[in-house]
């Protein structure tokens, strides 16, 4: 009886060792994910039409203008407005949004930043909510929707 015990726990302890000692020697799988700006916050599905709504979550009138569009002044989007982009635009898309040179005075003189927040439906349509945040926290001024679909801010 001793001699199979002692078998037992002479073939558990082995199983046991093997097993770490082979858990230890391998090596953690890669993780190619790096969070940052660089990263898309979004995808849309470039081979679908796709529209983009840009929604004045702010209590200040804002701007919006594409780098591209030279000849076309920039849009004003008043306080809790929102405005819907289709088919107006082609990619890479560069959306610049800022506040008006009303905002300064609208705003009681109060530094701040703007942040997007960014959502795509089933349809293809991308909702950018724009927020007001503390000056000290880091702000965005251009959404990008690039050729391959990947959306960024910044």
């Amino acid at each position: 009886m001793k001699m199979k015990s002692l078998i037992s726990v002479t073939l558990l302890a082995t199983i046991s060792l093997t097993l770490a000692l082979k858990n230890v020697a391998q090596n953690p799988p890669a993780k190619t994910y790096q969070p940052g700006f660089w990263q898309p916050v979004a995808r849309v599905e470039v081979k679908r039409p796709l529209a983009i709504q840009l929604v004045n979550e702010t209590d200040i009138p804002l701007e919006y203008d594409f780098t591209t569009s030279y000849d076309v002044p920039p849009q004003p989007i008043q306080p809790k407005q929102t405005v819907t982009l289709e088919e107006q635009f082609r990619l890479p898309a560069y959306l610049l949004i800022n506040p008006s040179s009303q905002s300064s005075t609208a705003s009681g003189g109060t530094p701040f930043n703007l942040k997007f927040n960014v959502d795509v439906n089933k349809d293809n349509v991308v909702t950018v909510k724009i927020v007001k945040v503390d000056s000290n926290t880091p702000g965005n001024t251009t959404f990008n929707i690039h050729e391959t679909g990947a959306i960024y801010v910044y």
